[in-house]
Order: structure tokens, then C-alpha cells, then sequence
């Protein structure tokens, strides 16, 4: 109790004199310690007060008076750190820590400079012989052999055979595929092939022969040259035209049905009321042809040149005419219904009066085309104002 006295007194006489020490380290650590042992001993005196309440007043009084003032001691005291000591020597080195997870990949490098081309590989060996390519066309036909001298005339007279006869002023030529007789004008040109009328037979030679009206019904006449030969009213049904050469040929009120013409030469060929349904006519060549008045129903003659005929008032309803070119054809009055004109060029072509209905012309080229009168594919007249133009260019 004497001692607790003792220092209350000391720290009574630091707060009045209002002196604050400065100490080390060591010396604040001992005073904190003295602090909290005075802090105890104040506790217990509270305790004892609070115990010896209903003693003498003027002593009770006098110990709450002084814990008091030694509390609001302990809140004032300013303890102030010493200088800053040496710093201790480097400590041993830790463990090793645990590795990292690694690292994202790094960006691309720029490309390097091209490297020395390597030496010549070995040749490989040679490749499989390919197969035999369609047979190409018929070459041009050689010079003409001069003529021997013409032989006196003999009398006109009919001729006979096996119950068959030629008109008088006609004679027999040969024989067709059926065996009757072909007879020709009274005079044929000079320049025939050397296979008219009797060798009709695949890449025979039958330019300028007259072959009218003969029965060539079913007949192989693929790659023959038939150009200027006059097949008029001639009955080729299912015939073999494949690559035939009939440029400029007579073709007129000729039957041509179901025949085959795929890759056919008819360059200026006259086709005029002939008659070609459903043939088979794939990169026919047409241009200039004559086929106004033809029946061409149901053909197949995707990619053919027709470019320059004349086809007024022909039937071509139905027809593939797929990438086909029809440039400066003359359509009028044609039928077109239900065509397939897909990719088909019909530059400047002449539609005036032709009939489209039903038409497929998407991807076609319509470029300067005539338009007077036509039924468009979507059954509408070219001729009502509807914004292009009074064509069909709007009712494709």
C-alpha cells in the first residue's frame, strides 16, 4: 500500500510539473510493467473500497479520489519509442518454395526467311492411258477429182425393178434402208460424195446427194458428211445423227422425231415445218438455221448454238434449252411455254408475239430484247405498263 502511495505521488508530481521524459526502449518496457502492476493494485484497492462501503466516509471517499486521479495518470502518460536499432544480421536462407504454375504460351515469332528449295524430286511414273475421246468431227472434204467426159444422152424411159419404177425424168440411185428404190433428178451435181445414194453407213461421205423423201427411218448416220445434201420430206425417225455434218442441208417437212443430234452440225440448214420432237439435241449447232414453222416439243437441246435462226411460229414448248445461246434469234409468234432457259443468252433476241408462259429464264440474258405482245412467264402481256419498260423484265 506504502509503495502504491509512493508512485502515485511520482506521477502526481509528472503531471503537475507538465513534464513528459523521454526514454529507451528498456525503460518503457519497465514502466509499462510497473503500469500494469500499479493498474492491478488499483483494481484490488477498487475492490477494496467497494468492500469497506458503509465504513468511515472520509477514508472511502479519499481512496475513490485517488484511484481516479491515478487512472486519468495512466491515460496521459505519452511513452515515446526509442531510436531506431541496427539491423540484425541476414537470416539463413528459407526453403525452397513450391514451382509456379507455368506461364501462358508466348505470342507467335515472325516467320523466318525462306529456306534453299531441296533438290529435284524423282520423277513419279507415268500415269494411266486415259480413255478414248468422242470421235471428232468429219475433216474437210478433199478436192473433187476431175470429171471423165460426159457420155451421149440416153432416151428417157421408166425402169422397173422387182415391181418398184421411177417416174418418167427420174432415175435410180440406189436403195434405201429398207430396200426400195431411191430415184433422183434428171440431173445430180457434179460434186457428190463418194458414197451417194447406196453406202448409208456411219462417217459415210453424202454431201450435195439427193436423198428426198427416202426412208432413213432408224438409220446410223453418225458422223456422215451430209452438208448441202437435199433430205426434204425425208423420213429420219430415230436416226443417228450424232456429229453428222449437215451444214446447209435441205431438212424441209424432213421427220426427224426421237432422232439423235447431239453435237449435230445444221449451220444454215434449211428446217423449215420439219418435224424434231423430243430428239436429243444436246450443243446442237443451229445458228442460221431456218426453223420457222418446226415442231421442237419435248426436245432436249441444252447448250445449243441457235444464234441468227429463224424460228417464227415454231413450237418449242417444253424444250431444254439450258445455257443454249439464242442471240439475235427471231422467236416471233414462237411457243415458249414451259421452256427451261436457264443461263440461256437472248441477247437482242426477236420475241415479239412468242409465248413464254410457265418459262424458266432465271440467270438468262435479256439484254436488248424485243418485246411486243409476249406473254411473259408469269402469264402476263408485255404491252401493260407495270414500270419496265412494256417487256416481261418484271414478270420473270
Amino acid at each position: 500500500m506504502k509503495k502504491g502511495f509512493i508512485l502515485i505521488a511520482v506521477l502526481m508530481s509528472i503531471f503537475l510539473c507538465g513534464n513528459v521524459w523521454a526514454v529507451d526502449d528498456e525503460a518503457i518496457q519497465d514502466l509499462q510493467t510497473d503500469v500494469s502492476a500499479t493498474k492491478s493494485k488499483a483494481d484490488q484497492n477498487k475492490a477494496d473500497i467497494e468492500s469497506l462501503k458503509g465504513g468511515l466516509p472520509a477514508e472511502r471517499e479519499a481512496r475513490i479520489a485517488a484511484d481516479a486521479l491515478l487512472q486519468q495518470l495512466i491515460v496521459d502518460i505519452e511513452l515515446i519509442p526509442g531510436l531506431q536499432g541496427e539491423q540484425g544480421p541476414v537470416g539463413p536462407v528459407g526453403p525452397q518454395g513450391e514451382v509456379g504454375p507455368a506461364g501462358a504460351v508466348g505470342a507467335a515469332g515472325a516467320t523466318g526467311p525462306q529456306g534453299v528449295p531441296g533438290a529435284d524430286g524423282v520423277n513419279g511414273a507415268d500415269g494411266a492411258v486415259g480413255a478414248t475421246g468422242p470421235q471428232g468431227l468429219p475433216g474437210e472434204v478433199g478436192p473433187q477429182g476431175d470429171v471423165g467426159p460426159q457420155g451421149p444422152q440416153g432416151p428417157p424411159g421408166n425402169l422397173t425393178l422387182a415391181g418398184q419404177m421411177c417416174p418418167d425424168g427420174e432415175f435410180v440411185m440406189g436403195y434405201d434402208t429398207n430396200g426400195d428404190i431411191v430415184c433422183g433428178g434428171p440431173t445430180q451435181p457434179l460434186d457428190v460424195g463418194s458414197d451417194c445414194p447406196f453406202n448409208l453407213v456411219p462417217y459415210a461421205d453424202l454431201h450435195n446427194c439427193y436423198l428426198r423423201n427416202v426412208d432413213l427411218n432408224l438409220a446410223n448416220l453418225g458422223g456422215a458428211n451430209l452438208s448441202g445434201a437435199d433430205l426434204s420430206g425425208a423420213d429420219m425417225t430415230e436416226a443417228n445423227l450424232n456429229y453428222a455434218d449437215l451444214r446447209g442441208a435441205n431438212l424441209s417437212d424432213a421427220d426427224l422425231n426421237y432422232a439423235d443430234l447431239n453435237y449435230a452440225i445444221l449451220i444454215n440448214a434449211d428446217l423449215s415445218d420439219a418435224h424434231m420432237e423430243e430428239t436429243e439435241s444436246s450443243n446442237v449447232d443451229l445458228s442460221g438455221a431456218n426453223l420457222s414453222g418446226a415442231r421442237l416439243t419435248f426436245s432436249f437441246m441444252n447448250g445449243a448454238d441457235l444464234s441468227y435462226a429463224d424460228l417464227s411460229g415454231a413450237n418449242v414448248y417444253g424444250v431444254y434449252l439450258e445455257h443454249a445461246d439464242l442471240s439475235n434469234a427471231n422467236l416471233s409468234g414462237a411457243n415458249l411455254g414451259n421452256d427451261r432457259l436457264n443461263d440461256a443468252n437472248l441477247i437482242r433476241a426477236n420475241l415479239s408475239g412468242a409465248n413464254l408462259s410457265g418459262a424458266d429464264l432465271s440467270g438468262a440474258t435479256l439484254t436488248a430484247v424485243t418485246w411486243d405482245g409476249t406473254i411473259c412467264p408469269d402469264y402476263t402481256n408485255s404491252d401493260v405498263d407495270d414500270g419496265d419498260g412494256f417487256s416481261c423484265l418484271n414478270n420473270l
